[in-house]
């Protein structure tokens, strides 16, 4: 199921939506025109077929996706257990893999989040005369004189 802005709603679709899609996907891949479809399906018109086919398209990226980076975080896990042995000995080229592991981890997964951006604004402007009464504050509280030789 998609809202408006064509982004998946978090709700599961229905067996039977998930049915009429597979259908879909199926009946395109043997070369039915998007009306051909509708017809064969029951959807109201082509369009209605083309947006079935892309929910179904972008749902299985989506899982396919999510199953990729589960299975190589599994590889990282394995990893990550097959030298902990000699982590734990001290090992410097194992910790050094070690590190490697839980950098390529935390990618994967966006752990590391970007530090917020401090912008200062810009004091605002002063009169001449100001910064000549602030120079002579300064001057006078550090007890610097300016001395002729």
């Amino acid at each position: 199921m998609s809202n408006p802005n064509g982004r998946p709603s978090g709700k599961a679709p229905k067996p039977e939506t998930i049915d009429r899609e597979q259908q879909v996907v199926s009946l395109r891949r043997q070369g039915y025109t998007w009306e051909g479809i509708s017809n064969e399906v029951g959807y109201s018109s082509p369009s209605s077929s083309r947006e079935a086919f892309l929910r179904a398209s972008r749902r299985v990226l989506r899982e396919d996706l999510e199953e990729v980076r589960n299975l190589e975080l599994d590889r990282l896990d394995f990893a990550l257990k097959s030298i902990w042995t000699s982590v734990e000995a001290g090992d410097t080229q194992a910790i050094n893999t070690m590190l490697k592991i839980m950098e390529r981890r935390s990618k994967m997964l966006a752990l590391d989040v970007p530090k917020p951006l401090f912008i200062q604004q810009a004091p605002p402007p002063i009169s001449v005369e100001e910064l000549e009464r602030r120079i002579q504050k300064l001057l006078d509280d550090n007890e610097i004189y300016d001395e002729q030789p």
